[in-house]
């Protein structure tokens, strides 16, 4: 499976999701930490463990940790396409040994705070990132990544981008590790 998606800045978040509300249903609030490790030879390859908490009306609903691993291409319209493949894992501990002995280290840590809310075959979430800001996230999981399919989702990714007023200019091109690691600077 592909995720398709694209992520803006929301410089406007209590009006984004007045107006997501409107037409998205909501499914929850969830708090991820993401924890990063980088391979540490050529070709470097990240892996990600993400301690995910899902809560629906203030009730913590379910708890888990997941890997994963994705193979990237980001188009210069900030629509990224990622092969995903993704397990969960019951000892982080043990999972974080393994990376080490397997020639990977830490890299960075990620902390988002998401609303999620559904739209056809979209997920919209509206995400504050520590140290970064606010962002809107549009994204579908798509059997394949013809050029066909990138085509058809990007267009409706944009539909909902403006949709949500959020404009064009607001896309961000880079991946979340290369603003975090800018931030750190």
């Amino acid at each position: 499976m592909y995720e398709i998606e694209v992520k803006a800045w929301d410089t406007e978040t209590e009006k984004t999701e007045q107006i997501v509300s409107s037409f998205a249903e909501y499914k929850g609030f969830f708090d991820k930490t993401d924890v990063y490790y980088e391979q540490k030879t050529q070709p470097k390859q990240n892996i990600r463990l993400r301690f995910e908490k899902a809560f629906l009306e203030n009730n913590l609903i379910a708890e888990k940790n997941l890997v994963t691993f994705k193979q990237k291409e980001l188009f210069e319209n900030g629509i990224e396409v990622s092969k995903e493949t993704e397990f969960e894992v019951s000892d982080k501990n043990a999972f974080f040994n393994m990376l080490e002995n397997i020639g990977f280290e830490f890299s960075i840590k990620k902390h988002k705070k998401v609303k999620s809310y559904s739209y056809k075959e979209f997920c919209i979430e509206l995400v504050e990132i520590e140290n970064l800001g606010n962002f809107i996230e549009i994204e579908t999981i798509q059997p394949d990544e013809s050029a066909e399919t990138i085509e058809k989702s990007q267009c409706a990714i944009f539909e909902i981008l403006d949709k949500c007023n959020i404009p064009k200019e607001n896309i961000e091109k880079r991946y979340y590790l290369e603003l975090l690691k800018a931030a750190q600077r």
